[in-house]
């Protein structure tokens, strides 16, 4: 009997170039994993989005109070989101590796954001994926038990 034990990951399609694609992205990452949930916001909840991003706040330390920091919450703010639940085996670095790199620009081709990211808006990189340490806490935010 096979013991694959299966992950969750939280999947956001962000406003703009996200939302654009959105039946391609999902098609892409339901060949990964299954999605178990899903929720659209007419505006993004930014209690949620603050929340989401505040595990990155180390990794954004240095631009914290920038424009750079407030283009990540600007590009939210007033704007559709759909929140996405995935199951899967290895699902967390499969996503990740799909995503590709943060800047659509850099991102290799054959990644979501390589293939459907704005390289003129590092913020419209159509999606974000919660990485092995906040996974849980992201989850709950998203899709509280």
């Amino acid at each position: 009997m096979d013991n694959v034990c299966k992950e969750k990951t939280l999947v956001l399609i962000k406003p703009g170039r996200g939302l654009k694609h959105i039946v391609k992205i999902k098609e892409r990452l339901s060949n990964y994993g299954e999605i178990i949930r899903e929720k659209s916001y007419s505006k993004a909840p930014m209690d949620k989005i603050i929340k989401t991003y505040k595990d990155h706040e180390k990794k954004t330390a240095l631009y914290r109070g920038t424009p750079f920091h407030q283009g990540i919450l600007d590009h939210f703010r007033n704007r559709p989101v759909i929140s996405i639940l995935l199951q899967g085996e290895n699902i967390i670095s499969e996503v990740t590796k799909l995503k590709g790199n943060p800047n659509p620009g850099k991102a290799k081709r054959g990644t979501i954001r390589h293939e459907y990211g704005n390289i003129k808006n590092y913020h419209d990189n159509c999606v974000h994926s919660s990485d092995r340490k906040s996974a849980i806490r992201e989850i709950e935010i998203w899709f509280p038990a």
